[in-house]
């Protein structure tokens, strides 16, 4: 059984992040700038109040291009 509460799945792009949102059975989804710095931002009013163990950030790997964001959120 796992402990987590929200889900992020990242389609990684050269110039985009686009992510969903999976989160109390609600779902969303944003698009911003292939920045990790930027997507730390955009997440950190959804995880606010939540351990790591309960957050899953789910990515697809596209040649180099998720390399930034991974290695930024490891």
């Amino acid at each position: 059984m796992n402990n987590y509460k929200i889900y992020f799945g990242v389609d990684v792009s050269k110039d985009y992040f686009t992510t969903t949102v999976i989160f109390h059975d609600k779902r969303e989804t944003f698009k911003i700038a292939s920045k990790p710095e930027e997507f730390e931002k955009k997440i950190k009013s959804y995880i606010r109040n939540l351990e790591k163990s309960e957050v899953l950030i789910l990515m697809e790997h596209t040649g180099v291009y998720h390399l930034p964001l991974a290695e930024y959120l490891a």
